[in-house]
């Protein structure tokens, strides 16, 4: 019998090793006579009975021991032939739950607020009868003494913020807000949950997350604002306002809850279970909710029933399983899947339920594009997340003790990733093959009733060591460093200046000018060229005859005859003549957008698709790799770029029937001619070893032969009379004149000399400057062209949406530069 017995415990430990989390978990659902398990001989665990039942120590030869391991054996198989299938069901389940409930609350709670509140209440009331007889279940009437003990009253200043979201959220409802506005607005709990603990948990947050965050924010903000605009919502602001406040108290529950949960951990021995403690908050939220409907001039609740309908009933079934399983998603799953399936949630509310079953106004194409950003959005925030989660794991684990494989691992290793803790301090190497400690050893109830979104760092930790942080001035990367390595081999002593502190504010300096010329050209374009009588195309002609000119005095004066002939090379300037084409073609389709109307803001956030283009034409013409976030930035840019163009013809974002305009059209082959002329221009520029103004006569040589045949081809096929020099029109005064430079004063002088600098100091930046800090650049000259030129100069009445879809492209660009840069540092 002894040797029986042993055999046993074996089997025990190695079902325990194979569902470590698991295990503990299987005991509070057991019988009470399998819920006492065996334990070594000189100590003895146990866990409280059902009601009516007497709690038996196991002891060497009894049958309880042989019934607890047998029916632990049992759960421990069951719970490893937990297939990927199972897990997607659980995440479908949920999805369904999710979306329906937003679907009958817009029908439940709309007719009354007092109806809307009344919901509230008998979803606590249920929630809490359901909750307590899970603990009477599980551990008796000492449970339920547990749960109503002086712990009760640490709930609630929580369960009264809860409370108080929930009011705030059927007030929103009935005063009609959408159900995609509802969901939409809901991504505003992680950036508001992500402020306040970084107060609160000193948690750290990396690159990634703050513009996920902030893109994810103004996304969800302009989608709001678009939809009640086309559905007419009377009172929509007032609505969504509601919404937000919702927003902010269940935030702020959310957080202290999980501060709550995890002081009152730390020195218990037994975990609490997870219905427990959802029973003490929805108690106080119940008596919350009275207090609410009281306000509200409500009469009795029996009085409020009889007005329910089916709806109501259905409303109140929905959101107690949804909340019920939402909180088991959340210990049980990973962060990672909870915000994927809300992302899917948005959706599927927004696409199949708001315009399909609701028929709350038809959807239009930039709604559509907005809804998709904000589940890009989120999910670029779980991708920042978990970079940041793995950067301080590496940073701060301690070496683990590995010990043998176990047989069976990989075929747990899912559950193990899937019911580990995400409140805990392991790092991600804790999943892999070791044996189970005794803090392991516990439910996952354990975890705090609020899922954190970032692992808090332990006191011992220093903060400051893994936030992101301005570097020192000396420490600033801003030039390339490929050839910053190459001027290093020639000239040291200028390599040591260029990267200490005054010559890093000199290069500081040089990217404020650039910005500053890069603006205002587009601003000067924008207000002198456009209804001007000038041909459009002369301004490229007197563009590029300056610059070499310009080219050829620098050179003459830093080389001499070398430097004028190296800058006449007919060899060289016969290579770069396709690239030279291109750049004059790209000027002259710039030029002939500004002279068909297209606005200069318009024109910089149409040429922000120059980035995907080129990463799509580098992928099949360099053969370049490009990372997963790369091209969800691409793809973001590509979205927000549209819903700019399309807010810039309606404020509702309808879409034009003549989208594709004349102008645009012009800006598109301007970026496609930029583009290719770029990448082939990169392997010219790289190849040559001549001075940066040398190669820079080489290309403009080509450019202005272009641009003077450019001269006659865009005379002879535009259908515009001023496009052609030869043909008089009216400059003023009923004054007929002709000619190449036929309307030009100072203002087209100004032009010329702003557009002169800012190509070559484009150049420069593009050959000296990191990618980094080109396209931050062009980020602040596109928020400088939107306020102060289409603002203030055009005196444009300003509209948010179309403001924070700017700012969601300079994010999106960010992204990308940065991803890049983080990938070539791995």
């Amino acid at each position: 019998m002894a040797a029986y017995l042993s055999l046993l415990r074996q089997v025990g430990e190695a079902a325990s090793e194979r569902a470590r989390p698991l295990f503990a978990q299987g005991l509070a659902s057991l019988p009470s006579r399998a819920r006492t398990v065996s334990a070594p001989a000189d100590k003895k665990a146990s866990i409280p009975s059902a009601p009516g039942s007497e709690s038996t120590a196991a002891a060497p030869g009894s049958e309880v021991a042989e019934e607890s391991m047998g029916v632990l054996s049992q759960l421990a198989a069951k719970c490893c032939q937990l297939s990927l299938w199972m897990q997607l069901a659980l995440f479908a389940a949920f999805l369904l739950l999710d979306s329906s409930r937003y679907f009958v609350d817009v029908r439940a709670m709309s007719p009354d607020p007092i109806i809307a509140q009344s919901v509230i209440l008998y979803q606590d009331l249920l929630s809490v009868l359901l909750c307590l007889l899970a603990v009477w279940r599980y551990q008796g009437f000492r449970g339920l003494a547990d749960t109503f003990s002086a712990e009760l009253f640490h709930c609630l200043p929580t369960a009264v913020l809860f409370a108080l979201s929930s009011a705030c959220f059927a007030h929103a409802i009935s005063l009609g807000v959408g159900a995609a506005t509802a969901v939409s607005l809901n991504s505003l709990y992680m950036p508001m949950s992500a402020f306040v603990s970084r107060w609160m948990f000193r948690r750290a947050y990396g690159w990634l997350e703050l513009h996920a965050l902030a893109l994810l924010t103004f996304s969800s903000l302009t989608f709001c604002e678009l939809r009640s605009r086309v559905i007419g919502l009377s009172g929509g602001l007032q609505g969504a306002s509601w919404v937000v406040y919702a927003q902010i108290f269940s935030c702020l529950a959310c957080l202290l809850a999980e501060r709550i949960f995890k002081q009152r951990h730390r020195d218990r021995e037994e975990p609490e279970l997870f219905c427990a403690q959802k029973a003490r908050f929805d108690l106080w939220g119940a008596l919350t909710s009275v207090v609410v409907l009281l306000f509200l001039g409500a009469p009795s609740p029996v009085m409020i029933v009889q007005k329910w309908g089916h709806l109501q009933v259905i409303d109140v079934a929905v959101r107690v399983v949804q909340s019920l399983m939402a909180g088991v998603l959340v210990k049980h799953w990973s962060t990672v899947a909870k915000a994927v399936v809300q992302c899917l949630s948005m959706l599927v509310v927004f696409y199949l339920g708001d315009v399909v079953l609701l028929g709350r106004g038809q959807g239009n194409m930039c709604l559509y594009m907005l809804a998709l950003m904000v589940a890009l959005g989120a999910f670029m925030y779980q991708l920042g997340r978990r970079q940041t989660k793995k950067r301080i794991q590496s940073q701060a684990e301690q070496p683990q003790e590995d010990t043998e494989d176990t047989e069976d691992i990989e075929a747990i290793r899912g559950l193990q990733r899937a019911l580990s803790d995400p409140t805990d301090q392991r790092p991600a190497r804790g999943l892999q093959r070791r044996r189970v400690t005794s803090d392991e050893a516990l439910m996952p109830d354990n975890q705090a009733l609020a899922p954190s979104e970032f692992e808090p760092l332990s006191p011992t930790q220093q903060l400051a060591s893994f936030v992101p942080q301005m570097p020192p001035v000396e420490r600033m990367q801003l030039l390339d460093r490929t050839w910053l390595e190459e001027e290093r081999s020639r000239d040291s002593q200028f390599v040591a200046w260029i990267s200490s502190k005054m010559g890093i504010l000199i290069q500081l300096a040089c990217v404020g000018v650039f910005v500053f010329f890069d603006s205002s050209r587009t601003i000067v374009n924008d207000q002198f060229i456009n209804g001007t009588p000038i041909v459009s195309q002369s301004v490229t002609f007197a563009q590029f005859g300056a610059s070499i000119v310009v080219g050829l005095l620098i050179s003459v004066i830093a080389e001499g005859k070398a430097g004028l002939r190296a800058a006449l090379s007919w060899k060289e300037i016969l290579r770069c003549f396709p690239v030279a084409a291109c750049f004059s073609l790209s000027q002259t389709f710039t030029i002939m957008a500004y002279s068909a109307a297209v606005s200069g803001m318009l024109n910089t956030v149409v040429g922000n698709l120059y980035l995907p283009l080129s990463a799509l034409l580098s992928r099949w013409i360099f053969g370049r790799s490009y990372s997963f976030l790369e091209w969800l930035a691409l793809t973001v840019l590509m979205l927000s770029a549209s819903v700019f163009v399309l807010l810039q013809d309606s404020p509702k974002g309808d879409t034009p029937a003549n989208i594709f305009s004349t102008g645009i059209c012009y800006v598109l082959l301007s970026v496609c001619m930029s583009c290719l002329a770029s990448m082939l221009s990169e392997k010219i520029m790289k190849a040559g070893s001549s001075h940066f103004y040398i190669q820079k006569v080489n290309l403009d040589v080509g450019s202005f032969a272009t641009s003077v045949l450019m001269l006659w081809v865009c005379g002879v096929t535009s259908q515009r009379p001023q496009d052609a020099f030869w043909k008089e029109r009216d400059v003023g005064g009923g004054k007929m004149e002709a000619g190449v430079f036929v309307g030009w004063d100072w203002r087209m002088m100004l032009v010329l000399v702003v557009t002169l600098l800012q190509n070559w100091l484009a150049g420069f930046v593009a050959k000296r400057l990191s990618t980094v800090i080109r396209s931050s650049a062009q980020q602040l000259s596109l928020l400088i062209v939107y306020f102060l030129g289409d603002i203030w100069l055009n005196h444009k009445t300003f509209d948010w949406p179309v403001g924070t879809t700017a700012l969601v492209i300079g994010l999106s660009v960010q992204v990308f530069a940065f991803a890049g840069q983080a990938d070539k540092a791995v």
